[in-house]
Formats: C-alpha cells, sequence, structure tokens
C-alpha cells in the first residue's frame, strides 16, 4: 500500500505528480465525486454506530443516511480538516478503522474492508493537501 507523504518536500512532490495525473485522467475528478460508498460512521451525541453512504468531493466529505437521498445528513469540509489516519486509537478498537480530524471533531468511521479503509483514507488525504497547497512548503530545504 502507499503511503502518504510526510514532509512539505515530498508533500509537494505527491501534489504535483496527482495534479498532472488528475489532469490527464479528465476534468470530472476535480468538480465530481471522488469517491463513494458505504461506511459507518460514529454518531456525534448517541455516539452509535450508523451506515452512511459517503461521497468524497475535491471540497467536502458528504454523509447521507441512504445512497438515494438528495440532500446530505451532514458534511466535512476539507479545508477544516488537519489528518486522517488509520485507526484503532485507545478509545476503540475496529478492524478497518480510520479518523478525520477537524478542529471541532473527530469523525471515527469503519469501512467495509481494508481496501476500502485505504482507498478512502488515500482519497481525503489527497484532497486535504490540495485544498492547502500553500502549507506544503515551508520554506526550508528537506535535506
Amino acid at each position: 500500500s502507499r503511503q502518504l507523504p510526510t514532509s512539505p518536500a515530498a508533500c509537494l512532490l505527491f501534489h504535483n505528480q496527482t495534479m498532472a495525473a488528475e489532469s490527464d485522467a479528465g476534468a470530472e475528478t476535480k468538480t465530481g465525486p471522488m469517491l463513494s460508498g458505504w461506511l459507518t460512521k460514529k454518531g456525534a451525541i448517541f455516539k452509535t454506530w450508523n451506515k452512511r453512504w459517503f461521497v468524497l468531493t475535491p471540497t467536502e466529505i458528504q454523509y447521507y443516511g441512504s445512497e438515494t437521498d438528495a440532500i446530505p445528513k451532514s458534511s466535512i469540509k476539507i479545508k477544516d480538516c488537519k489528518s486522517v489516519k488509520s485507526g484503532p486509537s485507545a478509545n476503540w478498537d475496529a478492524p478497518n478503522s480510520f479518523v478525520v480530524v477537524t478542529a471541532a471533531r473527530t469523525y471515527f468511521i469503519i469501512a467495509h474492508n481494508e481496501q476500502d479503509k485505504f482507498k478512502w483514507i488515500q482519497g481525503i488525504g489527497q484532497a486535504i493537501i490540495k485544498s492547502k497547497p500553500e502549507a506544503l512548503w515551508d520554506g526550508e530545504p528537506d535535506y
């Protein structure tokens, strides 16, 4: 599995390679859904696990009660995301789990299988990197 870069220089290279690949793939990834599928999310208030239809776009992660709903139950703005990383954590232990961290909340999510988990982590991670290109270079060489 491919690891997301961690250093500023590696992030910039990854960003440039991803943008070049997308320009070769066509415009639909820039405006339409990048990923969609069923994931299980822990609720904010009652802390119960709920199956939701998730849609990742370049600017947000939307989640719906069903695949046919026209209006999302809620969304997470990509610009507000600080990180996405594989679970489990000290507070929960679920296979194929990952977290999306914002300043306001940490979203606990479980994918159907390991392949889907890494697909979502990579997709969300790429969206975060693309949303903050100014943060990829700190002005210092990476050596």
